[in-house]
């Protein structure tokens, strides 16, 4: 990925993609530190993202021990709303007051089945909490899977152009999310 687009100034790798049961220290971090080695030889300024354990949330851990061998590095952490609440924020509160850069790459306004029913309380809550500590976040999912998750309804087009009426429920409440997105 680096050989093809490293050149371009707006690259975001994610390196390692919701570790699950993994070790920070003694998998994760040094698995990170090799990746990053490698695309640094070919890429020495994009920003790259690293997971942490437990579906990248444990991002309190990896503060205590943060990878300092290259510049422009930042952590994903990843929630579903319905699924995860103020402990998780407190970890991430944790990451933040450690000093590390957290990119919430993947999250959802369901539960972390990636099904259910649309948490507006939890959801707003989390808005606010990302907002406030200026985190860069994506949701999940552009998808017209059958599903939660999905912003868009089964069979409609994931090219774009979608009528209010082509969103589900939850893309309607990102859409308003991101309208009305704080800068």
């Amino acid at each position: 990925m680096a050989t093809l687009y490293g050149k371009h100034p707006n690259i975001i790798y994610e390196i390692y993609n919701e570790p699950i049961k993994s070790s920070w220290n003694d998998t994760i971090k040094p698995y990170a530190e090799k990746v990053i080695t490698e695309i640094r030889k070919i890429d020495p300024d994009n920003l790259i993202i690293v997971g942490s354990s437990t579906w990248s949330q444990d991002v309190d851990i990896v503060s205590k021990n943060p990878i300092t061998m290259s510049k422009n590095i930042a952590y994903t952490l990843h929630f579903y709303a319905s699924s995860h609440k103020s402990e998780l924020r407190k970890k991430a509160q944790v990451a933040l007051d450690n000093g590390i850069a957290l990119m919430v790459t993947e999250w959802g306004t369901i539960s972390a089945t990636g099904d259910g029913k649309v948490d507006y309380q939890s959801t707003n809550e989390w808005m606010k909490f990302l907002s406030e500590n200026k985190i860069s976040h994506l949701n999940w999912s552009v998808n017209d899977k059958n599903e939660g998750a999905s912003i868009i309804k089964p069979g409609k087009s994931e090219k774009g152009n979608w009528s209010e009426s082509d969103l589900t429920e939850s893309g309607k409440f990102v859409k308003k999310i991101i309208q009305n997105w704080q800068k």
